[in-house]
């Protein structure tokens, strides 16, 4: 039997109202949607309801303004919310979005997938997809974290050296974390040679991060040496489960074992706190060292789960236009799944 969806735009406290009964990220929920929205770039609350006026999935993020070349997108920092997994109903809901989005005027639909796994690519009427996995510990599954002996080694390096792991939500450690950033890309690009901003997540910036330390959906763990700080980690929190977001260091704690010492320093606080997982966060592509950065988060003891990020082809004329260059080059790229726009 076919099913009608709809698509209706409501406020953020109607939104999260059933927001537990959809297994929400922490890049769904309107703490973080809210601190990345600003004037320019509004947040947007959508709820999908069947044609028997049950909501059967959810959507949370931003309408952003790409200019006259691409117009304006619905951008989600996570994936579509279903509440079933029946692939026609999940269909059903995404061809209901597409509708949405041109009927008000908009040229493109891309959900990301950060704090949300995803199996297996499905091939959606309208969409690509394209692969990004993240890694987790699962604190709740009753496996052991297997940690590395080399992880531990670098670890009491460190602590043999007098390091010390803090934690705030101050801006003078926030200004450092952007401090080292600066370092660790500038490490990189010598290294590999491709640049990279460290801002990857539309909006993310010093007033966004801001934003969440001060209403504290976000904090930072930070080494200290002979009055010195090496290395900052910015994690995203809730109730259930911390997410690694960003990481600067310099060469001191590369040399000294800090990043290790760090990494064990927030697993163990995250089995005090009772929490459910932690996800270490995506890895970058492998020119840009992914191979190095994806052999530390496993020696943590995190585990690779699949994600995939859903775009849409053009929806409007005269972006429609644009379609078949984009089709061309994402048959090069095996990150992407496709069939034709």
């Amino acid at each position: 039997m076919n099913v009608d969806f709809s698509v209706v735009a409501v406020d953020k406290e109607v939104w999260t109202k059933d927001m537990d009964s959809f297994g929400y990220g922490l890049f769904h929920n309107p703490f973080w949607v809210e601190a990345m929205s600003t004037e320019a770039s509004p947040a947007i609350y959508l709820n999908i309801i069947s044609d028997g006026g049950r909501v059967e999935a959810k959507f949370s993020g931003l309408i952003i303004n790409e200019g006259i070349v691409k117009g304006k997108t619905l951008y989600g920092f996570s994936g579509l919310l279903f509440r079933s997994s029946d692939k026609a109903e999940m269909s059903g809901c995404m061809e209901a979005l597409r509708r949405y989005a041109i009927h008000i005027g908009l040229s493109r639909i891309m959900l990301y997938c950060y704090d949300h796994i995803i199996s297996e690519p499905f091939m959606f009427k309208g969409f690509y997809a394209e692969s990004k996995d993240e890694y987790y510990i699962d604190f709740k599954s009753g496996e052991p974290v297997k940690i590395s002996s080399n992880l531990k080694r670098n670890a009491k390096k460190a602590q043999k050296a007098g390091v010390v792991v803090k934690e705030s939500s101050s801006p003078e450690i926030l200004r450092r974390l952007f401090v080292l950033l600066e370092e660790t890309r500038k490490e990189r690009f010598g290294k590999y040679g491709k640049d990279y901003d460290p801002m990857y997540i539309y909006n993310m910036n010093e007033t966004s991060l801001r934003t969440l330390l001060d209403k504290g959906y976000a904090k930072m763990f930070y080494s200290e040496l002979d009055g010195e700080i090496n290395t900052v980690l910015y994690a995203l929190e809730d109730s259930r489960r911390i997410y690694f977001l960003l990481m600067g260091s310099d060469d001191r704690a590369y040399n000294t074992g800090i990043p290790a010492m760090i990494a064990l320093h927030i697993s163990e606080y995250a089995v005090s706190k009772g929490l459910d997982y932690y996800n270490l966060g995506i890895v970058p592509k492998a020119e840009l060292g992914g191979a190095g950065v994806s052999l530390f988060k496993e020696q943590q003891g995190a585990v690779r789960q699949p994600g995939y990020c859903y775009y849409s082809w053009f929806l409007r004329f005269p972006y429609s236009l644009l379609n078949p260059m984009l089709s061309r080059k994402l048959r090069r790229n095996p990150a992407f799944v496709t069939d034709s726009c």
